[in-house]
């Protein structure tokens, strides 16, 4: 009798193991596709909110300043995002790479981090009192882990720059 309560018990700590194990990458597959949405949705609400309060985008890849109007000030203003995948979509990514295809998963990573680079961007420009950034450039750079002797993509730093330019009044 004894034994077999044991055993019970030691079957108990071994399922509890084994599913709480797997309980992150569940909680994963469930809820970073939706988390990943609602951060991108927000982002893209600041944008509009910013563009409606301003009357125009302050950001330009234009590389000069407009004519006609002197300039008072300027400078390098930089902001940088640094974004990974969720294990879920690295599992999704790593069989996307077995059978071929666009992996999308990685392409919304990509794009949240864009987003929201270039949001933080005009904010800080506007924050600084600058009238727009011209000139803006995006960098992307991959942040590798080594683990034993295997290169590993775990995040991207998406990183945008311009010159900020303030007009004269």
């Amino acid at each position: 009798m004894m034994a077999s309560g044991e055993n019970l018990i030691g079957i108990t700590i071994a399922i509890l193991s084994i599913s709480l194990s797997g309980l992150p990458f569940v909680f994963s597959a469930l809820y970073s596709g939706r988390y990943q949405k609602s951060i991108t949705s927000k982002c893209s609400q600041r944008e509009f909110d910013f563009v409606s309060r301003n009357g125009v985008d302050n950001l330009s890849n234009l590389s000069g300043i407009l004519p006609g109007k002197g300039v008072v000030n300027s400078t390098l203003l930089m902001e940088s995002v640094v974004v990974g995948a969720s294990w879920w979509q690295s599992f999704v990514g790593f069989l996307h790479s077995l059978f071929g295809g666009k992996i999308d998963s990685f392409d919304s990573v990509l794009s949240f981090a864009r987003l929201e680079s270039m949001q933080r961007l005009r904010e800080k420009a506007e924050r600084e009192g600058y009238d727009t950034v011209v000139n803006m450039r995006i960098e992307t750079s991959s942040m590798v882990a080594q683990t034993n002797s295997k290169s590993k993509v775990a995040g991207v730093e998406v990183l945008v720059y311009g010159t900020g330019i303030r007009y004269a009044k």
